[in-house]
């Protein structure tokens, strides 16, 4: 059955459709066709009827379908291809390989390839108009093989040396070039440059009107036997119109122009630009071509002139053409000439090749069966195949670069938004799959979509949402790569953004994080620099050690798969367990008199900072950029420019029963720590002993060292393993004298702390306090004096009855009040 068309492409029946709506707009045609219905008895009966239409994305004008022919790609003959193709290819999520994409690819029809419409890459399909053979075109190359020709054979040639020259003078006003005639000098050059053109049998010379070009081409029509009424002068070979620089030195002309780039638009006042002088050239150019058939001939201009006639021939933009006389004082030297390589191409008003709309329509070949004439198919190329062609596209692969782009393709990997599966990723792998027969690319992230927080599409009219750039000032660009990264839009899954939720992880990773680095910069100078983090013998080094081990692990299995959830999430609990767990239980380490053990504490804090902000630098580089400078281990510019994180691996401790050790004594802090708030009694003071039924626990009673976090833990005094107590721990609530006293002292030491913090004291600057106390509160006191000095950085310790200013400090036995002496 054959395809009629009836509607045109304004929506107006053409002349195939039947006369009653012949001309008539499509919507306005459905009347005079119920009226011919209803007149001839053929509706049985009419009522209206609500259903979708198709609409303008932009204008909301009605569509209509129209059958236009198309050019398709045959899909079908390489379909196994791309199937067995895919398995090659990693995806994130994996779940689309087999899935959506797999059933993208098995489905797939023939390639629509064409596009009726004006802006996009124009097929190159050309259809002979006498034969009906088609050709494709691959390249400029080829264009310039199958163009229709003139046959003319062009030669250009700059005129002898001239007074101009001579004086070094800008003449480039006709009306007083007889001042500036050709030289002896320049009468020789002409006369050795028409020598070697007697064997280029020339037919016509066409010269500028200036006296030095018209001396130059009588001269050489002279030498070769040309007759004068085949010399014509064309004054759109005339020299570039220098303006206010006629008559003045060549070099003010040029120091006019901060670049020979400003030349080609900028015009010195009153003259031209080398534009203007590039069309009048050009148009001469492609006008001669029209004129002329198999003619040799002769152009003699100036070496501005000859330099826009070269460009236009070839097509060069600006920056082609300044190219072009790089590292020439002249383009063309006086009383020389060059054989022109012209062509006719599709350009634009500044004779730039222009393989677009229309100029490449106005193109004609030469059918190779029959020579008759070939025009190009109407149609332009379907978006997709471009975007579908960027891997090789961007080299200008294969006409250069082919080296690099063979050594870069396949590429790593390439992330969109998941509706791509059907769209950019597939179009990459059908093209790579037709011409290479390999994959374009290697991995896959496939994202979801962002959605505001009550789930519904953003949208800058409903202003459901908080700009981004604010968000990054209040939050930082950290905060925001690491939400999005560790959520599930990078698992092609849809996330509803929460500004609450960006608050939490700038909160509880970002400053959590920087908080623990500011705590190494405080000490990180009393470092010694010697000792090795792979010595230490402390529990507390050997398991974050361990734990950083298996961070490594963890991201660049992550990282490696493209997995950016995989590699991100881990980050987050390995901040937590340094900050809460290991820095906070090594203050007292790194503050402490144990050299040995507080060198220690800061080797490994120091360590794993610097490895740490290597691993969050491809998440959080700011973050990771601050640290890694922050603690100055690194030899690297940047820790961009580091090397990947190695493991540990020290052999001094099995990894794995140290974790679960540690798991342990945390699990029972855990519930320690809810019987001391069911009992209600503050951590800060001592009790005597914590009974662990030993059932629950591995540990054993000889493991000192993490029998001791518990201790410090908790507080306590002694653990006591006993399998008849009737919950998993049970704490000894009495609190003795002694102890009492103890909590006293840990509470006013807090407090004492307190006060210096917000002072703005350094953790090693010494200070003289004075206390105003009365009665049991001095006694106190003055009984703990060194212990107080000792905890609280004191120099000098002193009491006062009466006191203005200064703090109160409380614990549950008494009150004080206490100011810093300056």
């Amino acid at each position: 059955m054959p395809i009629v068309p009836l509607l045109d492409q304004s929506g107006h029946y053409n002349n195939n459709a039947p006369e009653i709506v012949r001309g008539s707009y499509l919507k306005k045609g459905e009347r005079h066709i119920k009226e011919d219905l209803e007149k001839r008895g053929l509706i049985f009966a009419k009522q209206p009827h609500t259903h979708s239409y198709p609409h303008c994305h932009r204008c909301e004008t009605p569509l209509y379908y129209s059958a236009l022919s198309s050019w398709f790609i045959n899909i079908q003959k390489v379909k196994n291809r791309l199937i067995q193709l895919n398995e090659k290819i990693n995806w994130q999520p994996e779940h689309l390989k087999r899935g959506r994409f797999l059933n993208i690819v098995e489905g797939a029809p023939d390639w629509n390839i064409s596009r009726n419409r004006y802006w996009a890459s124009p097929l190159p399909i050309w259809k002979c108009q006498k034969c009906q053979k088609t050709e494709i075109i691959g390249s400029v190359e080829d264009l310039k093989k199958r163009t229709k020709k003139s046959g003319n054979k062009y030669f250009v040639m700059r005129h002898g040396w001239a007074e101009s020259n001579e004086k070094n003078i800008s003449s480039s006003k006709l009306e007083n070039s007889h001042n500036y005639p050709l030289t002896e000098k320049g009468e020789k050059q002409v006369r050795i440059s028409a020598e070697k053109l007697a064997g280029q049998k020339i037919d016509l010379i066409l010269h500028s009107p200036f006296e030095r070009t018209k001396e130059t081409a009588f001269i050489v029509a002279e030498e070769i036997g040309l007759a004068k009424e085949n010399i014509i002068s064309d004054k759109r070979l005339m020299e570039v119109d220098a303006g206010i620089f006629e008559g003045k030195n060549v070099a003010d002309y040029h120091a006019h122009f901060s670049s020979a780039l400003e030349k080609f638009n900028n015009p010195p006042p009153e003259g031209e630009c080398l534009n203007d002088l590039k069309k009048r050239t050009g148009e001469f150019l492609y006008e001669t071509e029209k004129k002329y058939s198999g003619k040799n001939i002769l152009i003699v201009s100036h070496e501005y002139p000859v330099w826009m006639l070269y460009s236009s021939a070839l097509g060069l933009n600006e920056k082609e053409a300044i190219k072009a006389r790089e590292e020439k004082d002249d383009f063309i030297n006086t009383g020389e000439f060059m054989e022109l390589p012209f062509v006719p191409l599709p350009h634009d008003k500044n004779f730039t090749l222009d393989l677009h709309r229309p100029y490449i329509d106005e193109v004609e070949l030469v059918c190779p069966d029959c020579g008759g004439e070939m025009k190009r198919t109407p149609e332009v190329l379907d978006g997709w195949f471009e975007s579908g062609a960027m891997p090789f596209a961007e080299y200008h692969y294969p006409f250069e670069n082919k080296e690099q782009f063979e050594k870069r393709f396949p590429g790593d990997f390439v992330a969109e938004y998941v509706a791509q599966t059907r769209t950019w990723f597939y179009y990459m792998h059908a093209i790579a799959g037709m011409l290479f027969g390999g994959v374009s690319f290697k991995n896959v992230v496939s994202t979801g979509t962002i959605l505001a927080e009550d789930g519904s599409k953003i949208s800058k009219s409903k202003g459901n949402y908080t700009d981004p750039m604010l968000n990054m000032n209040k939050f930082g660009a950290d905060a925001l790569r690491y939400y999005l990264m560790a959520s599930p839009v990078m698992q092609s899954e849809d996330v509803c953004f929460s500004d609450s939720e960006l608050k939490e992880i700038h909160s509880k990773i970002i400053n959590i994080l920087w908080n623990t680095f500011k705590f190494f910069d405080l000490y990180k100078a009393e470092y010694d620099g010697k000792t090795k983090v792979k010595e230490s013998e402390n529990v507390l080094d050997r398991w974050i050690l361990s734990l950083l081990d298996n961070l490594i692990v963890e991201v660049s299995d992550g990282l490696d798969g493209y997995n950016t959830v995989k590699a991100g999430r881990p980050i987050k609990d390995f901040i937590n367990d340094f900050s809460t767990w290991y820095v906070r239980r090594s203050r007292e380490r790194v503050k402490g008199d144990d050299e040995k053990d507080k060198q220690s504490a800061l080797a490994t804090m120091r360590e794993i900072l610097n490895e740490l902000a290597k691993l969050i630098a491809p998440i959080m580089p700011f973050m990771a950029e601050a640290i890694y400078k922050g603690v100055g281990s690194g030899e690297k510019e940047s820790v961009h420019l580091e090397e990947w994180v190695k493991k540990v691996e020290s052999g001094k401790w099995k990894v794995e029963s140290l974790m679960e050790e540690m798991e342990e004594v945390r699990k029972i802090v855990s519930l320690g720590l809810e019987a001391r708030a069911k009992a209600g009694i503050k951590v800060r003071q001592p009790l005597a002993s914590l009974k662990i039924k030993s059932k629950i626990s591995n540990l054993k009673s000889e493991e000192i060292q993490l029998l001791g976090l518990i201790k410090d833990e908790l507080n306590i005094k002694e653990i006591i393993f006993d399998e008849k107590i009737l919950g998993e721990v049970e704490l000894d609530t009495k609190i003795s004298p002694v102890l009492k006293e103890e909590g006293e002292l840990r509470e006013l030491v807090r407090g004492l702390q307190d006060l210096r913090k917000k002072s703005g004291l350094n953790p090693g600057q010494k200070i003289v306090l004075l206390v105003q106390a009365e009665g049991h509160a001095r006694e106190f006191m003055e009984k703990f004096a060194e212990e107080i000095k000792k905890s609280a950085g004191l120099e000098k310790l002193e009491f006062s009855a009466v006191m203005e200013g200064g703090k109160e400090i409380s614990t549950d036995g008494f009150l004080i009040k206490a100011k810093i002496e300056a």
